[in-house]
């Protein structure tokens, strides 16, 4: 006589298995440095309404270990940079933020300030030399830019039309302007020869890929 068995209307639990391998630790710290340099997660991370996380668990790693090992002022710039990229300020907003900004760090980099606004780097001068004027601001030498090197703020120039074709190649260097006092000309022909490897770089981008990886 065949027996009856209780059957459960509760489904079972199936282990959860990881599908995709763990990052080796070489793809983990490149991570990191991605989500250094831009400073947020590139990729969406995909959490369900529960707050389980069902892809991006590493990202999400990588992140805490990078907001982590900042310091305060790291993280205060961090946060202006993501709060001024995620909402949309009107011009007199991100004015008001430069402002607040140069009078907290003044040795920051117009460039570097720039970067983390969103905001051109003539018009971050223009406040710079505004605040300076009423003595709100002290009138610096020297420049940090966002890799930490301090650069002189001024070049030696003999007519006005090289101090403003300095201006304007200091403006394009950024982070790679000299680190020492130079003249004029010193920074416009380096200005140049950036703009010129740039370019061949463009018109030949596969020149340094070795001749077997080329298809």
């Amino acid at each position: 006589m065949p027996t009856v068995t209780e059957v459960s209307s509760k489904p079972k639990e199936v282990p959860r298995q990881n599908m995709v391998p763990e990052l080796t630790e070489i793809e983990f710290e490149s991570l990191k440095a991605s989500i250094r340099e831009a400073g947020r997660i590139l990729v969406p991370v995909v959490v369900t309404s529960d707050g389980d996380i069902i892809d991006g668990k590493g990202r999400v790693r990588a992140a805490q270990e990078v907001v982590h090992g900042l310091d305060a002022e790291a993280a205060r710039l961090r946060r202006l940079s993501l709060n001024c990229v995620r909402r949309h300020l009107s011009a007199e907003q991100k004015r008001e933020i430069v402002t607040a900004t140069l009078r907290a760090t003044p040795d920051l980099s117009n460039n570097y300030l720039g970067e983390l606004t969103g905001v051109d780097g003539k018009t971050i001068a223009r406040v710079r030399e505004e605040l300076e004027a009423t003595s709100a601001l002290p009138k610096l030498t020297a420049f940090r830019g966002k890799d930490g090197k301090t650069r002189p703020r001024h070049v030696l120039a003999r007519t006005t039309r090289e101090t403003n074709e300095a201006s304007e190649a200091l403006r394009k260097l950024g982070d790679d302007a000299p680190e020492r006092l130079s003249t004029a000309r010193e920074v416009i022909r380096k200005a140049a020869r950036n703009e010129l490897a740039a370019r061949n770089e463009a018109v030949d981008p596969a020149s340094d890929v070795p001749p077997d990886a080329l298809v």
